[in-house]
């Protein structure tokens, strides 16, 4: 229709015309390109509040994780601590030397004395990470981490899980620690379902070397593995409010 009219303003020399039908011809194709546009900004606004409504789904529950872990630990370094002292007649060293150096490692609390029967199972129970990165897994392999407005925010999130990557390491340690001192309490016939008090324990330790230096080692990568939950778990408290405030 624009184009007929066009070649008919141009047939009959009426330049005024051409170039009233020009402009409009201009001007839809900068309104479309507009709307395009603006249906895209739309689009990718939706988008950014689904994935930050899933990542905050992730971290709530990184938040919970971390938190029985730390609860677990907790728990247990409290018993290692009062078996071990008990044992040896003095706290456990409480300094975990690392490849950055050493680390002075917050005491264990008060313990609650366990009965007989959970005392082996108090001690050797240990949480680990699963972790929940489903949305960001999603964001990075789409390619979608652009969507995401405040890109700080998004920086602060990778740091994040490659650090609990690297924890992964340690909890490798960790476990293949306690399997270690369950093997060597094995050795002397107590099992997970053993009765035992803690004296009886100490006693143990106190009798065994081998023993003692796998509780000892144990119960200091214990320590360090309470202490990085917690700031994990604090890190995905914060993150989640973070978040919240960068919703759309």
């Amino acid at each position: 229709m624009i184009l007929s009219r066009i070649s008919k303003a141009i047939r009959e020399q009426n330049w005024f015309a051409v170039a009233i039908e020009f402009v409009i011809v201009v001007l839809g194709v900068v309104i479309g390109f507009q709307i395009s546009a603006w249906n895209e900004q739309r689009g990718e606004a939706s988008r950014e509040q689904a994935y930050i409504g899933f990542l905050i789904e992730d971290f709530e529950a990184d938040h919970a994780e971390f938190s029985a872990i730390r609860r677990t630990a907790e728990g247990r370094n409290a018993v290692l601590h009062l078996v071990l002292t008990e044992a040896t007649g003095e706290p456990p060293s409480d300094r975990f030397v690392s490849p950055e150096g050493e680390i002075l490692l917050p005491a264990a609390g008060r313990a609650e004395l366990p009965d007989d029967l959970s005392l082996i199972y108090s001690i050797t129970f240990l949480r680990t990470i699963d972790g929940n990165r489903h949305a960001y897994t999603s964001l990075v392999s789409t390619g979608d981490n652009r969507i995401i407005a405040d890109s700080a925010l998004i920086r602060d999130i990778q740091r994040f899980y490659a650090e609990v990557d690297e924890f992964r390491d340690l909890e490798a340690t960790i476990l293949n620690n306690r399997d270690n001192m369950m093997n060597s309490l094995r050795a002397l016939g107590i099992s997970r379902q053993t009765p035992i008090e803690v004296g009886a324990l100490a006693a143990q330790v106190r009798e065994h070397p081998a023993l003692r230096a796998q509780m000892q080692d144990f119960y200091l990568y214990s320590l360090r593995q309470g202490e990085r939950v917690r700031e994990f778990e604090d890190r995905s408290g914060a993150l989640v409010t973070r978040l919240r405030e960068a919703a759309p």
